[in-house]
C-alpha cells in the first residue's frame, strides 16, 4: 500500500484541542460531529506509547452538552484491536455515538494480508467484530475488500467470501486490484481482468443480500432518525442510531428541517436504505 508514503508519521492533536473544536461546532449549531483522520484507530499512538486514545477522545466529545451525534471515520483493524473492549464499551454507554465502525479488512486470507503488508490478521479482525457484538445489540460494520491481488488464489478469495458472510458488514467497498507505482505489488504478475470482475461481483452480490436482510428486519420498528440532507421531491434523509440510512417521504411537507431528530416507523426498504413514515 502506498498510503503511508503519502501520509507520513502519526501526529495526533491533543484530546483537549479536538474537544475544543467539537465544542465550537456544537455552539455553532452542528448536529453531527465527525471524528476524522487518515486512521482514527491509531489516534494517540504517538502520545500514549502505541495504544489508541480514541475511546477517551470519544468520551470527552460526548460529554459536551447539547443534542448531537458523533460518527468516527475509518479505523484500521490493527489500531482498534488493542482497545476493542474499551471502545465497544464506550459505544454501548454513549448515546450520542452512532453505533458504526468502518474497519477495512481488505482480505479474508492472512497470506494475502501479509503480501499486502497489512498490519492486522483475519483473527484480529474477527476478535474486534466479536467485541462489538458482545456490547451492542445493533450496530453497523463497514469494511473494504481488495479482490484480485496478484497472490490471491481461488481459496484466498473463498476465505474473503466466508469472512464477509460471517461478520455481515452492511457497508462494503469492493475494489479490484490495480498496480500502484512504488509498491511491491507493482512488479508482480497480475491476475486477469475477468477473474477480478467475477470475484468483485460475487462479493457485491453477497453484500447486497446482507444489507437487504438488515433493512428487512427493521420493517415495522420505530426509529429515532437524525435528518441530515434533502431527498427527492419532498422527502428527507437521515440516519438512525446504528447509522442506517432512512428516507422519509413527505418530511419536508410536514415541516421537518435539517438537524431535526424525528421518530419514524420503518414501512419498507429499497435494499440499500430504509423507508420511514413519521410517527
Amino acid at each position: 500500500c502506498i498510503t503511508k508514503h503519502a501520509t507520513g508519521r502519526i501526529d495526533s492533536p491533543p484530546i483537549e484541542e479536538n474537544v475544543q473544536h467539537a465544542r465550537e461546532l456544537v455552539r455553532a449549531g452542528a448536529k453531527e460531529i465527525r471524528v476524522t483522520g487518515q486512521d482514527t484507530g491509531v489516534y494517540g499512538w504517538d502520545r500514549n506509547q502505541g495504544e489508541s486514545l480514541l475511546p477517551e477522545l470519544l468520551e470527552e466529545i460526548c460529554a459536551i452538552p447539547g443534542e448531537f451525534r458523533v460518527r468516527i471515520g475509518m479505523a484500521n483493524p490493527y489500531g482498534v484491536h488493542g482497545v476493542r473492549e474499551r471502545l465497544a464499551e464506550v459505544f454501548a454507554r454513549e448515546e450520542k455515538l452512532y453505533n458504526f465502525l468502518h474497519a477495512p479488512v481488505q482480505s479474508g486470507s492472512n497470506p494475502v494480508l501479509r503480501d499486502m503488508r497489512r498490519q492486522h490478521t483475519v483473527e484480529e479482525f474477527r476478535e474486534m467484530v466479536a467485541a462489538f457484538d458482545r456490547y451492542l445489540e445493533e450496530w453497523t460494520l463497514a469494511t473494504d475488500f481488495v479482490v484480485g491481488f496478484p497472490t490471491e488464489e481461488p481459496h484466498d478469495h473463498e476465505r474473503s467470501v466466508a469472512l464477509l458472510e460471517e461478520t455481515t458488514p452492511e457497508k462494503v467497498n469492493v475494489t479490484r486490484f490495480s498496480k500502484r507505482p512504488g509498491t511491491d505489488a507493482a512488479d508482480m504478475k497480475g491476475l486477469g481482468g475477468q477473474i477480478k470482475k467475477d470475484r468483485s461481483s460475487e462479493l457485491v452480490e453477497r453484500k447486497m443480500e446482507i444489507v437487504g436482510a438488515a433493512h428487512e428486519q427493521m420493517v415495522g420498528q420505530e426509529r429515532s432518525v437524525l435528518i441530515v440532507e434533502d431527498g427527492t421531491e419532498e422527502s428527507m434523509v437521515g440516519y438512525d442510531r446504528a447509522y442506517r440510512q432512512v428516507a422519509v417521504p413527505g418530511a419536508e411537507r410536514a415541516g421537518v428541517e435539517l438537524g431535526d431528530v424525528v421518530t419514524c416507523e420503518v414501512t419498507g426498504h429499497n435494499t440499500v436504505y430504509a423507508l420511514g413514515e413519521l410517527s
